[in-house]
């Protein structure tokens, strides 16, 4: 009776000793595999928490950068080129991009607005006008270093603008809407279309001749 006293808790222990191996196998593999998941996700964005009590801390918080694809991965509606080099676009949330070799490199302006922007047309690497949702204009005067919100007058979003030089230009958009500046965008006043149909182009060939669709 001794011996199957002993032989039944040997039994018993190495049941236990193998129901321990499955749990830390169980989870290892859980831990292994949110690790994977962890790595997959960093390839689209990527999480920067500052150090507790530091002053980047006490400033803000988390922050998230965009890395796939690059620069950023908003959609993209409008694009002006001034010569072979420079040349900005502009698109979803307020998004505007400038390159000045062409397009082999991007980098990321600050527009001051998340309205989607539709049109953007540039004279010179200097000056440039963009226009958008909800009758969004913003002008940069320095390659688009800094944007300043322009009044347009209306909520129609405006969906294209040409500019035949720095002062002069036209922006149209929905419900037939026109809107004309000759003075770089410090005032637009409203012009008649004869239609309510969206205007979604404009191209100016001189002060005068121009057309829209």
């Amino acid at each position: 009776m001794k011996k199957k006293s002993t032989s039944q808790s040997a039994f018993f222990n190495l049941c236990v000793l193998i129901g321990l191996v499955v749990v830390l196998a169980g989870v290892f593999l859980a831990l292994l595999g949110f690790g994977a998941f962890s790595n997959a996700s960093a390839q689209v964005v990527k999480v920067s928490t500052p150090a507790v009590g530091s002053a980047a801390a006490s400033a803000s918080a988390a922050q998230w950068v965009w890395q796939n694809p690059l620069p950023q991965g908003n959609s993209l509606y409008g694009v002006s080129f001034v010569d072979a080099s420079n040349g900005t676009a502009v698109g979803g949330y307020g998004t505007i991009l400038r390159t000045t070799d062409g397009g082999q490199n991007w980098t990321i302006q600050s527009s001051g607005t998340t309205s989607t922007l539709y049109g953007v047309s540039f004279t010179d690497p200097s000056h440039g006008t963009a226009v958008g949702g909800d009758g969004t204009i913003i002008r940069t005067t320095d390659g688009g270093n800094n944007w300043v919100s322009q009044a347009s007058g209306t909520t129609n979003a405006l969906l294209a603008v040409s500019f035949i030089d720095a002062n002069t230009g036209t922006a149209v958009g929905e419900n037939g809407i026109i809107l004309r500046t000759t003075n770089g965008g410090v005032s637009w006043e409203s012009q008649t279309s004869g239609t309510t149909n969206n205007l979604n182009a404009v191209a100016f060939t001189d002060t005068k001749q121009w057309n829209s669709c």
